[in-house]
């Protein structure tokens, strides 16, 4: 696993934020920097509902959401996120499994790159939405993790819009709906 120094973590956590317009106050920010380098370290799954905790400490974003989401410049399409009644169940049977099989080299498939196994991973992760708030900053996390377990620089910029709405409608939905939720 490729490992950062802190000084690269900081610099990576500040690019990050500032290229992909995410404001944090200096202590979240902080604590991102702190989360980042305990992910980065080795390669164990990251506690995302821990992680979320120590990011938004003290605030009512600690726990996955328990409301309903929905893109608000697109407005309501059969669903945007998956209702918050089913955030637990995709993240203890559809993500965190995931996420354990390729921290483990299982899941690489012939012609998908760890590039783009990392980037899936995160756009699984923001498609459950697990949290109302830090959902990118934390797939950012976890994808930079995947990326540097195998020996790839982290990624500053997130997929494009357009990206994520096709891996939600054509990878992610049609999964769901298999799932009977």
């Amino acid at each position: 696993m490729k490992k950062l120094p802190e000084a690269k973590v900081r610099e990576c956590v500040s690019t990050f934020l500032a290229m992909n317009l995410i404001k944090l106050g200096e202590e979240e920010q902080e604590r991102l920097v702190a989360i980042a380098k305990l992910a980065w370290k080795k390669p164990e799954p990251l506690l995302v509902k821990v992680a979320h905790y120590h990011l938004f400490k003290g605030t009512d974003l600690e726990q996955y959401r328990h409301t309903s989401v929905i893109d608000l410049k697109q407005g309501w399409r059969k669903r945007d996120y998956p209702m918050s009644a089913h955030v637990p169940l995709l993240m203890d049977t559809v993500f965190t499994p995931t996420y354990e099989r390729i921290l483990k080299g299982e899941t690489i498939c012939a012609g998908v790159t760890p590039a783009e196994v990392a980037r899936q991973l995160g756009m699984l992760f923001r498609a459950i939405h697990p949290f109302l708030l830090g959902n990118r900053v934390l797939s950012w996390v976890i994808e930079t993790q995947i990326r540097l377990l195998f020996g790839l620089l982290p990624e500053m910029l997130m997929a494009p819009k357009a990206d994520f709405d096709n891996y939600r409608q054509n990878l992610f939905w049609p999964y769901v709906e298999k799932m009977k939720l």
